[in-house]
């Protein structure tokens, strides 16, 4: 059960063609990507950063399992492990545009903020960032080198702390990934330096909680209201 936590937190910390390989030796949920909106949004410490009530709750939750249900028998009969992720990223961007109405423009727009923070590198492709930043040719092939390095570092940390190691190795992964974040933003001019800060905010840090450990918290919680009875 441990072992959900740390893949959860591998997957947020991996680029998209490292993603693929990692994926290939562990199996990617049916009921979501590890690394998409919706399973995000299902992450309890961004709930509580986005500030939900209840009933916003309970609706993102219906909306996600809509969306789920209406591609689950289409992304069974995929076999091809980057069509899969794709479809399952699209039904996460689905389920993005589904909460307006339900989430009010503040909580949207951090939720975007978070979003482009966990994407690290990848954040640089996304089409908001893009025109907000409008990168040269130049910079664009740097952010270009700086993914490529970090798909082959990472695959080879992971690789070097199999076992009993891959704690470790996950927060070499997390340091590396930020350390060449940091180097394409010094590669930015100081009026997109400001747009990107803009775009992602203030730092936040997404926590993952294993099954076990939200039955831990349950069983504190439980213990308390007991308590003070």
């Amino acid at each position: 059960m441990r072992f959900l936590g740390i893949l959860a937190s591998a997957m947020a910390l991996l680029g998209a063609a490292t993603l693929l390989a990692f994926a290939e030796s562990n199996p990617v949920p049916l009921g979501g990507d590890l690394d998409s909106l919706d399973f995000l949004l299902l992450n309890e410490s961004v709930q509580k950063e986005l500030k939900l009530s209840d009933e916003q709750l309970l609706k993102v939750k219906e909306v996600i399992h809509d969306v789920r249900q209406k591609h689950r028998s289409e992304m069974e009969k995929l076999r091809d492990r980057l069509k899969l992720l794709e479809t399952m990223r699209a039904s996460g961007e689905e389920v993005l545009k589904k909460m307006d109405g339900i989430l009010n423009a503040e909580q949207i727009k951090r939720f975007k903020q978070i979003r482009l923070q966990k994407d690290g590198l990848r954040a640089f492709s996304d089409r908001e960032v893009e025109a907000a930043l409008r990168l040269t040719e130049e910079q664009k092939s740097r952010i270009k080198a700086l993914t490529e390095e970090l798909s082959q570092r990472s695959k080879q940390t992971l690789e070097e702390g199999a076992g009993s190691n891959f704690e470790s190795a996950l927060r070499k992964l997390a340091a590396l990934r930020k350390h060449l974040l940091q180097k394409a933003v010094d590669g930015l001019t100081a009026e997109q330096e400001k747009a990107w800060q803009e775009l992602t905010g203030e730092p936040f840090e997404i926590r993952y909680v294993s099954p076990a450990g939200r039955r831990e918290q349950s069983k504190a919680q439980s213990t308390s209201k007991g308590d003070k009875k």
